[in-house]
């Protein structure tokens, strides 16, 4: 069945599309710089978003163009925040959730691209500007409130930033602020990693220092080196690409899954609490330890009102002060990949079930993979997209299990609760280890409170184990299918798990079969009265059998007739024999 999909009207190469989800509703927003594209949740349909807001500003000119700049959730119970870029004016409004009306507006003047990480919170605007520093600006982080602006010390260094992290805290005084980047290294050795990946902290409320001495910029910001991989392996993850939070109720709780390569195209997703982040920038000793302000000074990167410090002070914070000691994962690597290139990452965690991950790969693929206490499982594949594509950014709604995945041309919705994929038996239900499905009487549904589950693969849940495990010989006896002496017969085996091992029998005698994407394929090159009898294909997966397919072939040495419906048209792509 194809995903419900949503075509651009003249799509352009590497068109950046940003996926953002009304927060006081189901809607999903597709932005590009082009136009806003809405998936409407209660009825599924997929249209443009008419904007009254873009009219406005052009004035009934004929052709006004326009281009959005940023794309964020609304707040104050609105769908959108976003900026754009007409013909004569730069623009930022809360966009309502009922009519599209724009409210709260102001001009901004800063350039910003839809593709940098940003965020709209308590009327105050936080983005990025990633790659070098050049005439129109400095690389890193920008924060614009009540018409003006707190801006990044000038850097000679090449960054990429991947996602801003809000602490609201108690008060305005108190929250803070995280981002996530990576640096290019400067040091020549050919031994050390190109990129290096750090977090860095500001206070929310920083007004900047005084007149020639960090004014406008900020007087609070500290970093910190963030390390993934296996120490003792001596094995490590420089290049962060994507970022994915799972909040919780109580903010040091919240975990934060980032996914990392490094130089051999291995990837790793790497556990970060938030409590070791804000433990480390607390307590952590300075790299520029001589240069250390006054002891009886606040300690550097604490939020305090005013801008009124020391010179001492704000030549220390000029300097972009780091960590002496390094933010370390909460466990080893969650997952590391010899044989897939990752990019984009996003997790819904389930209560009392685990985490799911959802990765998406440089083909335009897209893996489901289960992750307790530190080990990955994988459930599944997709393919959402009819061609090898390359995805721009992905968006997993926790509340209906659906993901959006959009590349330049196109966003697409798949159903994470497709549970009609694991086959019609409890125990190949229970095997695929999904949190999100479970058996329920005769078919395997999205997972309710009483549905039967078993997250360790464990068939014996099965209130029917005698239907769910394979008996030594089928219950019921197939129908004879009668095959022309001399064809060709092809029995395909179905794959429902990439856990499992396939073996054909012909009664009790094994045969080999060709391994495909679909499953295992038995060929039968020259069809003879030794090929006849019983067909069965069992699937083992967990200490557990599984009959997925059975036959019973019978001769017909008469004239030439038609295949039968069981004998396929062309043969798969073989990846290897199994015997």
């Amino acid at each position: 069945m194809p995903f419900p999909t949503l075509q651009f009207p003249n799509p352009q190469i590497n068109t950046m599309v940003k996926l953002v989800k009304d927060p006081s509703g189901t809607n999903i927003y597709a932005g590009s710089p082009q136009g806003l594209y809405i998936f409407k949740g209660d009825s599924g349909k997929l249209a443009p978003v008419h904007m009254p807001l873009f009219e406005s500003d052009c004035h009934g000119k004929p052709n006004c163009e326009y281009i959005i700049s940023v794309l964020d959730e609304g707040t104050n119970g609105n769908s959108l925040f976003m900026c754009w870029t007409g013909e004569n004016v730069k623009k930022c409004c809360n966009v309502q959730n009922s009519n599209h009306k724009h409210v709260d507006c102001f001009i901004m003047e800063t350039r910003v691209h839809i593709k940098e990480p940003s965020l709209h919170i308590g009327g105050m605007l936080f983005f990025t500007f990633s790659g070098v520093s050049d005439d129109q600006g400095s690389v890193g982080l920008y924060k614009y409130t009540n018409s003006s602006y707190t801006w990044p010390s000038s850097s000679d260094r090449e960054q990429r930033y991947i996602k801003i992290i809000a602490d609201r805290g108690s008060g305005s005084l108190k929250g803070k602020l995280y981002f996530l980047y990576i640096e290019k290294n400067t040091n020549p050795d050919p031994e050390t990693p190109l990129w290096i990946p750090r977090v860095s902290q500001i206070c929310m409320d920083d007004k900047g220092g005084v007149k020639n001495q960090l004014q406008f910029r900020w007087t609070s910001m500290l970093t910190a080196r963030l390390f993934c991989g296996d120490a003792k392996k001596r094995i490590s993850f420089t290049e962060l690409l994507d970022v994915a939070v799972v909040e919780t109720e109580h903010w040091n709780s919240t975990k934060i899954y980032a996914l990392f390569r490094n130089e051999y195209n291995l990837s790793a997703i790497c556990v970060y609490k938030m409590a070791d982040i804000i433990y480390t920038f607390a307590k952590s000793k300075f790299i520029e330890k001589d240069e250390m302000p006054d002891s009886n000074l606040h300690r550097p990167g604490e939020c305090v009102p005013g801008k009124n410090f020391p010179p001492n002070f704000l030549k220390f914070m000029e300097n972009r002060p780091e960590m002496e000691d390094w933010v370390r994962p909460a466990r080893d690597a969650v997952l590391i990949s010899h044989h897939h290139q990752y990019t984009h990452l996003q997790v819904d965690h389930v209560e009392g079930k685990g985490t799911v991950l959802v990765i998406a790969l440089e083909s335009g693929r897209v893996h489901k993979v289960l992750e307790q206490d530190g080990e990955a499982f994988f459930i599944a594949e997709y393919q959402p997209f009819t061609s090898p594509t390359r995805v721009q950014s992905m968006l997993l709604d926790s509340l209906t299990k659906q993901l959006y995945v959009s590349s330049s041309s196109e966003v697409v919705r798949v159903e994470l609760r497709n549970c009609s994929l694991y086959g019609t038996q409890c125990c190949s239900c229970v095997l695929a280890r999904d949190p999100y499905c479970g058996w329920s009487t005769s078919s395997c549904l999205p997972a309710k409170k009483h549905s039967i589950q078993d997250l360790d693969g464990n068939c014996s849940v099965c209130q029917e184990p005698s239907k769910a495990l394979l008996q030594d010989k089928p219950q019921n006896t197939p129908p004879t299918k009668i095959i022309t002496e001399g064809s060709e017969v092809h029995l395909n085996c179905p794959a429902l798990s990439h856990h499992a091992s396939y073996t054909w029998y012909q009664g009790n005698r094994r045969r080999c079969c060709f391994s495909t994407q679909q499953g295992c394929l038995l060929v039968i090159a020259n069809m003879s009265q030794e090929d006849q009898g019983p067909y069965r294909c069992l699937a083992t997966e967990n200490g557990q059998n599984l009959l997925l397919a059975s036959y019973k072939l019978s001769v017909n040495s008469g004239p030439c007739a038609r295949a039968t419906p069981l004998v396929s048209v062309c043969l798969l792509l073989l990846l290897s024999v199994i015997c």
